[in-house]
């Protein structure tokens, strides 16, 4: 591990921990196929109680509505993902063609109209201009950017990849949100998050499905790391 990459996810964990809104406490490591790169810890394992957050934590999800939609979701192979919303915890997730919300903290679930015309395939939530957004890629190959407290679509883009979505992404580059996108074609796409008009970037180096993607920053520099089907790659 060098010193420089373990000096900039150490700051990243302590920036999580202490900003607003906040995270009682985080594990991340960074591996290759060589073996592990990073590993950290930051924070505390419950809020307020003085225990430190540490590399060998067991994470679980207490509350039993949750994880019994975790599991029907899991066995289904639909898409979901959590948000740490000012208000409290919002789960946001695929219902076939619509989204799924559960505002966890007032117990109020909602669902979208229909937007996708097959099922949804990826999702992934991130902010814009101050709001909670959901991405969505879907099996007809369309992409959509959903207003999570309206539940309404704000951005519609049809046969955004020439195959159905297996990945979706929301990150910030150089003060702009950006969607980072794939399909069971081994190209990644970057799109402007608010119009969705047109990739600006393509990502190559996977050679089958890429089935992950996250947008983080270290040293100041944006990254994207991806996984796949055969090989990971990451493209800054």
């Amino acid at each position: 591990m060098t010193e420089s990459l373990k000096q900039a996810c150490d700051a990243e964990l302590s920036r999580v921990v202490a900003g607003q809104p906040r995270l009682p406490g985080v594990v991340a490591m960074v591996t290759d196929r060589a073996g592990t790169l990073y590993a950290g810890a930051a924070g505390e394992r419950i809020l307020g109680s003085g225990v430190p957050m540490t590399t060998d934590t067991v994470f679980a999800i207490e509350d039993g509505r949750l994880r019994a939609l975790h599991e029907e979701r899991a066995a289904a192979r639909q898409p979901g993902a959590l948000w740490a919303a000012p208000g409290g915890l919002v789960h946001v997730g695929s219902h076939g063609r619509r989204l799924q919300i559960w505002d966890i903290a007032n117990d109020r679930v909602s669902a979208t109209p229909e937007v996708h015309e097959a099922g949804i395939t990826a999702l992934a939530l991130g902010e814009l201009d101050d709001r909670l957004v959901a991405l969505t890629g879907g099996a007809e190959c369309s992409l959509c950017l959903w207003d999570v407290a309206l539940g309404e679509a704000r951005v519609v883009r049809e046969r955004a990849h020439p195959m159905h979505l297996t990945a979706v992404a929301l990150g910030v580059v150089s003060g702009a949100t950006v969607a980072v996108t794939a399909s069971a074609a081994s190209d990644l796409l970057v799109w402007d998050a608010r119009s969705l008009t047109s990739p600006v970037a393509t990502l190559t180096g996977h050679t089958d499905w890429v089935r992950s993607i996250a947008l983080g920053e270290i040293g100041g520099r944006t990254v994207i790391v991806t996984g796949g089907v055969t090989s990971p790659s990451s493209r800054r």
